[in-house]
Order: C-alpha cells, then structure tokens, then sequence
C-alpha cells in the first residue's frame, strides 16, 4: 500500500468480478436468444421458410378452391402494401428466414410481382426466392422475373386433358399454361441446379385419378418434379370423402398405370431426392389427411390481408407423407 506497489483485489472482490461477468455472458445469451425464439413453434422447429400471398384473386375458378362466382375480396386499405410485404419479408429475414414463395390467389396477377422478386433478392439472408402460380401468366412474366432473380417456379396442373382443364378451373387457357411449363423447364435444363420447377397436381377421384401416370412421365423428359396432392376439404369447394383418392390408393394405383412393380421401402420417402428410374425429374405425393402431420416443418405463412396471423402452414406441415414414383416401363 504505501510504497506505490499494485493493490490485489480481495477474494471478495473477486467473486463479485466473476458474478458480474457470468451475468453480462447470461444478459448477452437472452438478448440474442429472442431473435431465434421468435420464428420458432411450440415444437421446436424454427421457421426459416416464408410463404408470402400477395393477394386473394385469381384468374382460374377451380372446382376444388371456389365457387364458380368466386369469393368476397377483401377490401384494399386492408391488404398490405408492396412496401409493407417488403417490410414484413424483411423483418422475417433478420430474424432467420432464408427462403421465400410468393403464393396468391394467384400472385402473377399482382402488378408489381418483378419488383417484389428484385427486391426480396437484395434483401440480406434472403437466399431463394419462389413462386406458386397457376401458369397463365407465366408465358409473358418468365423472362423478367428470372432477370430479377426467381429461384424456382410451382406450377398448379391438375390435368394434361385441355377439354378437362376448362372443366376443373371453368376457364380456358391450358395452351398458356402449357407454353409456361415449357419455357420453366427449359430454363430449368439450361441451368442446371440453380432454378427449380415443380408440377402440383391435386388428385380427384373419378376426375383425373386416370393421368397420374401420365404426370410421372412426364418427368422421364423434363428436369421438373412432380407432387401429387390430396384433396383438402373446406368451406365452399364442395368436397366430398367420394371424391378423395387417399395416399395409399393413389400409390397402388401409380403403379398399376405404369404396369411397374412396387419398389420396397415406399413409406416415409420423401419428394427431395427421389427420382424416377430414368429421366431427369422426380416423382412423389404429399398426404394431408390420410398420413400422419410431420414434426419437421420449416415453414410459415403470411397472407397480404393479416399481417398479424403468424402461423405454421398446413402445406409443408403435412408433408412428411410422401413416396417416390417408379418410371414407365
């Protein structure tokens, strides 16, 4: 002390150093932990997948979505505006989302689609940007939204029959949609691994129950993936259990349109990964009520007219019942 010497701090004072430091590390541990809890369910899954719809309408009237005079619109000061998408898309990306789908309605209809696709590419930790449409616009709208940066395309096809198209969504247009499709996997085979395109295909008994081979081969040809989908009952789309070809039907009945034998090992393959024997594309069905929920969604959706209705989407919640598809022989 009195020579000038270093002062030792005392066992007392030490142990406050070292309670003081293991609370700064606890205080610093829970200011970053809420950016994670944030996008994460009850479950424990952290969602780093958004679905985006950018609006209700539709240019298609499909039986198993509406009716035929469609549905109320809600009213525009009540849906968000681009900026506000971008807002919320942003929002989402600080906190974790890495992949973005634009959904509807269909979303092709929204005037400003190309600028939203630029935009959510410059936006930080956002690092692929979809689509879901119906393929209508596609035709026109391809070019540039790849030019912004559209990572990958689903495309909603029910049929490959045109006179059965006008009767599913009471409206023409299956030319276009077909065009559409082309220029996706064109595209597609052109880059090889950088842009994605996917066939969603709702399977209805006694519609078009009868093409399910017809869509797997046609990924032997395309670099695209094939997803046949359960029919989801509710209000005003006239669903029936009739009408319903459930998981296991559908599987049997693939198999029987190919003239394939049944591979082992069907229950619990996923759509990613599997592939048919020979052809490019990939082949599998997703299971909304026949087959168990998955534990494993990464995903949530937002639609445009509530921006406050965080939620797990059904879509990719339910999506762990899938198979692969065998080829044609």
């Amino acid at each position: 002390e009195g020579g000038g010497g270093v002062i030792s701090p005392s066992r007392e004072e030490k142990d406050v150093g070292v309670k003081t430091a293991q609370l700064t590390t606890a205080e610093a541990e829970a200011a970053a932990a809420p950016a994670r809890r944030l996008l994460e369910d009850r479950f424990g899954r952290f969602h780093e997948y958004l679905r985006l719809s950018l609006t209700e309408r539709c240019n298609l009237r499909c039986t198993y979505c509406m009716p035929s005079a469609g549905v109320d619109l809600t009213s525009s000061e009540n849906l968000l505006s681009t900026e506000e998408v971008l807002q919320v898309a942003e929002f989402f990306a600080s906190n974790g989302t890495k992949k973005v789908r634009l959904t509807g309605g269909e979303p092709l209809v929204n005037r400003d689609v190309v600028k939203i696709v630029r935009r959510l590419r410059e936006t930080k930790g956002i690092e692929s940007v979809g689509i879901t449409t119906n393929g209508l616009l596609l035709p026109r709208l391809l070019t540039p939204l790849v030019a912004a940066g559209l990572s990958s395309v689903n495309i909603s096809l029910d049929t490959l029959r045109p006179d059965r198209f006008e009767k599913i969504t009471r409206r023409r247009g299956f030319e276009r949609v077909v065009r559409g499709l082309e220029a996706a996997a064109a595209h597609a085979a052109a880059h090889p691994g950088e842009f994605k395109v996917k066939v969603n295909c709702v399977v209805m008994k006694g519609t078009n129950d009868d093409e399910l081979s017809d869509f797997v081969r046609l990924t032997q040809s395309l670099p695209i993936d094939v997803r046949f989908i359960e029919w989801m009952p509710f209000d005003l789309n006239e669903w029936t259990a009739e009408k319903l070809l459930p998981y296991r039907h559908a599987v049997d009945l693939i198999h029987v349109q190919l003239n394939a034998q049944q591979p082992p090992g069907l229950e619990g393959q996923g759509v990613e990964g599997q592939g048919t024997e020979d052809g490019p594309g990939r082949g599998g069905l997703l299971s909304w009520l026949a087959r168990p929920a998955s534990s494993s969604s990464s995903s949530a959706s937002l639609e445009s007219s509530s921006a406050s209705s965080l939620e797990s989407s059904s879509s990719s919640s339910s999506a762990s019942s899938s198979t692969a598809l065998p080829s044609s022989t």
